[in-house]
Parts: structure tokens; C-alpha cells; sequence
């Protein structure tokens, strides 16, 4: 009988041993947690700036096209802006998809987007004049101070974007 008298008293004596390594385990459990979940906010973070920065990219690309191409009057200066207007559409449909839920994300990307195609539609305009042998009036046609405006609103939204 002295025996379990003795066993009971170690289990009693064990039982704050037992609960500080369980509550340990919960505590480190959930930093884990804490921390699994940081890693994906920051991920997500860098894929939205990543694609935010490929929208811009695309941008760049069709304007370079559209300027090689009024200088020269050569067709192959216009392979990266036929490839940017191919891309731009996808390029949106990702970054939308990367801030579904976000209302102010989506409120700038859809400005940004706006301003995409107004942009899009006056090099369509310039490329259609300079096609049809239109070269003083391709120039005309460009609105003034194009790249401080153009360049102005893209870099505001994706910067208010990338702050979000």
C-alpha cells in the first residue's frame, strides 16, 4: 500500500512539470501559426508588387514599340507593343485575381486600368496615323507632356497600390 501511497504523491508532484510542457507545445504551436501566417501575407505581398511590376513593364513595352515605330516607320519596331496589347488584358486578370477582397486594391487597380487604356487607345491612335503616312500629324495627335502624365498616373497607382 505504501506504494501507491508514493505513486500518487509523484503523479501529484509531476502535474506542474506535465502542464508547463503542454501549455510549451500550445504556445510554441501557435507562434508557428503566427508565423506560417506572416510567410503568407508576405508572399502574397511580393506576388501583387510582382505583377504590379509586369503591368508596368507591359506598359513600357508598348509605348517603346509605338516610339521605335514613329520614328522609323518600320513594322518591327512594333513587336513589343502587338505584344504588350496582346498581354495587357492577362496582365490585369492577374493582378485582379491577386486582390480579389481587397475594395481599395481593387478600387486603384481599376484606376490604373482606366488610365492603361486611355494610354493604349492614343498609341493605337498615333500607330494608325503613322500607317497611313500621317507623320506630322501623328505628332500633333500626341497629347502634350505625355510621358509626365502617362508615366505620372501609373506610378501613383501602383505606388498606392504597393503601399496597401
Amino acid at each position: 500500500m505504501r506504494t501507491s501511497g508514493l505513486a500518487a504523491r509523484l503523479d501529484v508532484s509531476c502535474l506542474p512539470s506535465r502542464f508547463s510542457i503542454v501549455l510549451v507545445a500550445c504556445l510554441s504551436y501557435g507562434a508557428l501559426q503566427g508565423s506560417a501566417g506572416s510567410a503568407r501575407r508576405v508572399t502574397h505581398t511580393l506576388e501583387v508588387s510582382e505583377q504590379l511590376q509586369a503591368l508596368l513593364s507591359t506598359l513600357q513595352d508598348a509605348e517603346t514599340g509605338q516610339r521605335g515605330f514613329l520614328l522609323t516607320g518600320h513594322e518591327d519596331y512594333l513587336v513589343p507593343y502587338t505584344n504588350a496589347k496582346a498581354a495587357l488584358a492577362g496582365e490585369f486578370k492577374s493582378a485582379h485575381r491577386l486582390i480579389d477582397g481587397n475594395l481599395e486594391q481593387q478600387r486603384l487597380l481599376e484606376t490604373l486600368e482606366r488610365v492603361a487604356a486611355e494610354k493604349m487607345e492614343e498609341l493605337d491612335g498615333t500607330v494608325a496615323l503613322r500607317r497611313t503616312g500621317d507623320a506630322a500629324g501623328r505628332l500633333d495627335d500626341c497629347p502634350h507632356e505625355p510621358r509626365q502624365r502617362g508615366d505620372g498616373a501609373r506610378a501613383r497607382e501602383i505606388a498606392e497600390m504597393q503601399r496597401e
